[in-house]
């Protein structure tokens, strides 16, 4: 299930009002799941793989202004991941996560 931010929350985080990105970005974890967010204005699509087991989940697009979602399970709460996106313009391009530690340094592709 997808975790539902507030459409408020949402708004300052486009304006670029928001103090603490870090509050709505990245890696969250309940106790039913994972939920993993990205802002990226210009994907069209998203794509989260599990650096270790290559698993890849495709994120819902909450927001035409580029957020987007993931529920997964509790497995993903400590494992190294980055994202694969496909731009409107069809080009694809790979990056990490900047609100999770331990960069592998990835570029955009």
């Amino acid at each position: 299930m997808v975790q539902t931010i507030h459409p408020d929350a949402i708004k300052a985080l486009i304006n670029g009002e928001m103090g603490a990105p870090k509050s709505i970005l990245g890696r969250h974890q309940s106790k039913d799941g994972v939920s993993i967010r990205t802002m990226r204005p210009w994907a069209d699509t998203i794509q989260i793989i599990n650096d270790e087991t290559k698993e890849k989940i495709t994120m819902e697009k909450v927001d035409d202004a580029g957020l987007f979602i993931a529920s997964v399970d509790l497995s993903w709460a400590k494992v190294p991941y980055h994202y694969e996106a496909k731009t409107f313009e069809k080009i694809k391009e790979s990056f990490d996560d900047p609100y999770v530690f331990a960069r592998s340094g990835r570029a955009h592709v």
